[in-house]
């Protein structure tokens, strides 16, 4: 018997006359009762699923909204140390750079004095050879 019929009448609620036994009738009404019952579970486990699903993704975007808050927030934070560290670095570069000069001048005036030093024991040992060699 095609299943187009059978449903027909399992939906009539009447068994058919001489086609299928009552037995048969009873079993297919037993087996379209679970399948409503189940199509019934099926519908409500998928609301639940839903909803557990829109609630997480609202608790996902409420943390993905936080972190890049907070990422912003330690981004502005970086920058503002870096331009900090980046003023200090050349604040420290342009005194390490007028030391250096300091120092080149002290060393270029010592650098003098050590050459009029060796100048002047050069210039007292010959004087001092020429007049050993005199007497």
């Amino acid at each position: 018997m095609p299943e187009e019929i059978l449903r027909e009448t399992a939906a009539a609620g009447e068994p058919p006359k001489g086609l299928t036994s009552s037995e048969f009738f009873f079993l297919l009404q037993r087996a379209d009762r679970l399948d409503e019952k189940f199509t019934g579970e099926i519908r409500e486990i998928n609301r639940s699923v839903k909803e557990l699903d829109d609630r997480l993704t609202g608790q996902i975007k409420a943390l993905d909204e936080k972190f890049t808050r907070e990422i912003k927030e330690v981004n502005r934070s970086i920058k503002a140390l870096d331009e900090k560290f980046t003023g200090e670095i050349k604040r420290l570069d342009t005194r390490i750079d007028g030391l250096e000069q300091k120092l080149m001048q002290k060393l270029g005036a010592l650098q003098l004095w050590f050459i009029g030093t060796i100048i002047t024991l050069l210039v007292g040992f010959g004087g001092i050879i020429a007049s050993l060699l005199r007497h």
